[in-house]
């Protein structure tokens, strides 16, 4: 009797490990999908990162262009000014 009652104990025993073991598997699979989603939006992140580094640095040379055109606009407009202050004396 007492070997049938040891044999029940270790039988639920058996399975009440197997079923925790269970359990961690499937929290562990949990996670793993929660850690591949996390890395797949951090690539989307840094995709996005390096597309607004791309862009501030068009914009960086369109500002340098302008600045260049302005001062060229600028000299062309004080060339012309002592052009008319010449024809004016």
């Amino acid at each position: 009797m007492k070997k049938f009652f040891m044999a029940l104990f270790l039988l639920m025993f058996s399975v009440s490990i197997f079923s925790k073991k269970i359990d961690y598997d499937k929290e562990i699979k949990k996670h793993e999908k929660k850690v591949e989603k996390i890395k797949s939006e951090i690539k989307e992140i840094e995709k996005k990162i390096e597309e607004s580094k791309d862009k501030i640095e068009e914009t960086e040379k369109k500002i340098k262009k302008l600045k260049n055109d302005r001062k060229a606009i600028e000299e062309k407009i004080k060339k012309l000014q002592a052009e008319i202050k010449k024809i004016k004396s």
